[in-house]
């Protein structure tokens, strides 16, 4: 009898000891790793803080491949968010909750089950790429979540490795590395309309200079005499097309202004009426040479990289629409100042 009295008075301090254990245990927990990644900030920044490149790097359901994911509406910043369901994992979610400072803080609510918290991705730039840490912060709610807490790393630390390795992955095999923080890209939704078009061609070998603006304004001149001898009103800024032929030495300049209509318009042999191409574009302002936007580390390889970091697909050069530049800013402007679209189709 004695025995038993003793065994429980053991087993009463032991309960004791471990509860008041328990509640001497962190009721908050935090994790942290680092990786370094040879991309601009804003590359990391526009992939977290967005759920449509999810599947691209999160590591929070990379156990359950078949794992059935949706997304909200709202795809981009703060309020995005998707949803999982998995008979290996369970059902979670992960919502932005906050863009923080562009380019340097994305803040993401977990919901991972039996584990809820926040995660925080920070962007701090180096001599070259930037340096992304991603931490895990969680509350400990109950005496036995303090001690679950004692793994947290266990638990979640692979899940961070795993994640900025896919971040880091995804980003380095593009080979689209220009920074495009400054170009204002964004997608457009772009309506056919009837317009008019001259088509100039100038010989690259030729002994006069090549001089786009000069030839463009000479196009728009001609067009604009058609559009006042017709009572014709121009719809949009004219746009420009260039196409080269290396083997030939020719470049070709297709000048093109919209306007209300092209019915029974009398045209001049070289103007010609026609419907633009609609369609969606990847857009992005220039501003500068006219003719500068087609050069590595220029406007267009700038929305080439936005393309690639938000998984946006360029249209095959077999569907006939073409890249084309936008002119903003009236005749006479200086070339640092002049401002230009740039549009490359998307599908």
């Amino acid at each position: 009898m004695r025995s038993l009295i003793e065994l429980l008075i053991a087993l009463a301090i032991s309960a004791l000891f471990f509860v008041l254990l328990g509640f001497a245990l962190p009721s908050k927990g935090m994790i942290e790793r680092h990786i370094e990644i040879e991309r601009p900030a804003i590359h990391v920044y526009d992939m977290v803080n967005s759920t449509r490149r999810f599947s691209a790097w999160q590591p929070w359901t990379y156990k359950d491949p078949d794992a059935a994911i949706e997304f909200s509406e709202l795809q981009d910043g703060e309020g995005s968010k998707a949803y999982w369901t998995s008979t290996v994992l369970g059902n979670g979610s992960q919502e932005i909750i906050s863009g923080g400072e562009l380019e340097k803080l994305v803040r993401l609510k977990m919901d991972l089950g039996k584990r809820k918290g926040i995660s925080s991705i920070k962007i701090d730039p180096l001599d070259v790429g930037v340096k992304v840490s991603m931490t895990f912060e969680t509350e400990f709610n109950g005496l036995l979540e303090r001690y679950r807490g004692l793994y947290l790393d266990t638990e979640q630390g692979d899940k961070l490795n795993l994640g900025l390795a896919s971040l880091k992955a995804t980003l380095e095999n593009s080979p689209y590395a220009a920074d495009y923080a400054e170009a204002g890209v964004q997608e457009r939704m772009v309506a056919p309309t009837s317009a008019l078009q001259l088509t100039s061609t100038a010989k690259g070998y030729s002994g006069q200079p090549l001089n786009v603006p000069r030839d463009r304004q000479v196009a728009i001149e001609s067009i604009e005499k058609i559009i006042a001898a017709n009572n014709l009103t121009a719809q949009a800024p004219q746009f420009l097309e260039i196409s080269r032929d290396p083997i030939n030495y020719v470049v070709v300049f297709e000048t093109t202004i919209p306007v209300d209509k092209t019915d029974g318009v009398k045209l001049s042999d070289d103007v010609k009426a026609i419907t633009t191409a609609g369609g969606n574009y990847l857009v992005a302002k220039h501003l500068g040479i006219r003719d500068n936007w087609h050069l590595p580390g220029q406007t267009k390889d700038k929305i080439l990289a936005f393309a690639a970091v938000h998984d946006v697909r360029l249209a095959p050069f077999e569907s006939g629409r073409k890249t084309y530049a936008e002119y903003l800013s009236p005749a006479g402007t200086p070339e640092a100042q002049f401002e230009t679209n740039v549009y490359v189709p998307a599908e």
